[in-house]
Formats: structure tokens, C-alpha cells, sequence
């Protein structure tokens, strides 16, 4: 069951609208968060969301104000600032305010929020929503800042991005928890910075041994990760693997 709705944070006057998938099987349910790339929707990661959600884990997929569709629909086209610092850290608070929604829904045992395992719970996200993810996992910024949250036990980073102010290695240093990137051959800047998936894949060569994971797909450009049947941003028509990538 797919649900479709809009949470309010009342301290920043703040819609979050959501999109919830619910599994058949029994609770209680493992949760995934999603948080999608700069200028989409809720929409964002359907293909990931719905795999999931058949594998029994009850999926929340966030859409985040300020780096949302709404940018592209007003033409505001000013990148660096709807991927800038204030839309991290407006993001990272959307996630702690659905963690807090989760939480207080399952205290009032509304609905099938009851059955939501908030022990057991990830985030994954995409370009900016891999940003989003990493942040929260415990990366290093060159400003004194903290973003993580004990709260995500796990952490898939779909389309990485590392910076280039600090090595990899002290950037990713404190992240403890398991770490899956996933990144392809054609996963490239979008803005045209690079054109391959290989400066992406630093992210998983800066993270501690141990529990992490590194998935490479050849042929997969930056809108494969997008989990949606969108179209290649390099060139014109469908990409090709798309759907094969995606599975």
C-alpha cells in the first residue's frame, strides 16, 4: 500500500510532504528513509522504495522544500545555493523531524505506525540526498558542524559526493555505521565537473574498513541512481541499461 500525505513542523512552519509504503508482511517493519536529488519530489527513488518495500521494511520517502521540484518550477536555477550549506542542514532537519513524527504516531498507536521498528532504521538518498546520507552517517565538514544522528543505523548513498577541501580519509573518518555507495560508469557531474562515476566511488575509498560496501554499475549514468524511470541528462532519448541497471 502506497500512502501519500503531508507532515507539518510546526518550530520551522515547515510542510514535509511524504509518500509511505507499507509491506504485506507481519510487523514489526525495519524503516527506510529517502531523500531525493536537488529539484525532485517525493516521487524520488520509486524503484528503491518499492523493492523494499516487498522485502518487508516500511518505507518513507521525503520531499525537501528549498531543493525540491518547485526550484526547476520557478526557474530558479541558482545551484549553488539550493545545494549549499542552509539546504543541508534544512534537510538534515527534515529527517530528524520524521524520526520525531515516526516516533510520536507510534506512541499513539496510529495505524500501522504502530508496527514501525525505530530500532531498525536507515537512510538512503540520492546526489543531494547521498549528501543528506553521508552527513547524517558522520561526515566531517571543513566548518565546525554535527549532523549526525544515533537514531540511523544504516546508510546507502546513492551518487556520493566527496569534497575536495578535505582528503577523504578525515572526511569520512568518523562514520562507524554500515555504509553502502553505489555509484556507475557514467555518473557524472551534472553541472559538467566530471564525467564518470570514479570521483564518486572516493567516498567508499575514504570510509573505514570494515562495514562497508562499494556497488558499481557499468553503463549506469547519474539518473539510474534517481530510482526513477527518468531519462538520460547527457544526451538525448532513454538510457539504454536503465532498467537493467535498475534492477
Amino acid at each position: 500500500m502506497v500512502i501519500d500525505m503531508s507532515w507539518q513542523d510546526a518550530a520551522r512552519m515547515r510542510d514535509i510532504p511524504v509518500r509511505v509504503r507499507i509491506p504485506v508482511s507481519a510487523g514489526p517493519w525495519p524503516v527506510v528513509l529517502h531523500s531525493h536529488g536537488w529539484g525532485g519530489s517525493r516521487d524520488g527513488g520509486d524503484a528503491w522504495g518499492s523493492a523494499w518495500s516487498t522485502a518487508g521494511f516500511l518505507v518513507v520517502h521525503l520531499q525537501h522544500a528549498g531543493s525540491d521540484m518547485q526550484v526547476l518550477r520557478e526557474g530558479r536555477f541558482a545551484l549553488s545555493a539550493a545545494v549549499g550549506a542552509e539546504q543541508l542542514a534544512a534537510r538534515v532537519a527534515d529527517v530528524r523531524f520524521a524520526l520525531d513524527e515516526i516516533a510520536r504516531r507510534q506512541r499513539r498507536a496510529d495505524a500501522f505506525w504502530a508496527l514501525a521498528g525505530l530500532d531498525a532504521v536507515g537512510l538512503s538518498g540520492h546526489s543531494f540526498g547521498a549528501r543528506t546520507a553521508q552527513a547524517m552517517a558522520g561526515e566531517k565538514f571543513p566548518v565546525p558542524t554535527q549532523f549526525a544522528d544515533a537514531r540511523l543505523k544504516a546508510f546507502i548513498a546513492l551518487s556520493p559526493s566527496s569534497s575536495q577541501r578535505l582528503p577523504v580519509s578525515e572526511q569520512f573518518a568518523a562514520v562507524n555505521k554500515p555504509f553502502l555507495a553505489v555509484t556507475g560508469s557514467l555518473d557524472g557531474d551534472p553541472m559538467g565537473g566530471f564525467s564518470s562515476g570514479e570521483p564518486r566511488a572516493r567516498v567508499y575509498q575514504g570510509l573505514p574498513a570494515g562495514q562497508r560496501a562499494l556497488l558499481w554499475l557499468d553503463g549506469a549514468d547519474h539518473m539510474t541512481f534517481s530510482g526513477n524511470a527518468e531519462r538520460r541528462i547527457n544526451g538525448p532519448g532513454p538510457l539504454p541499461r536503465q532498467p537493467l541497471a535498475q534492477q
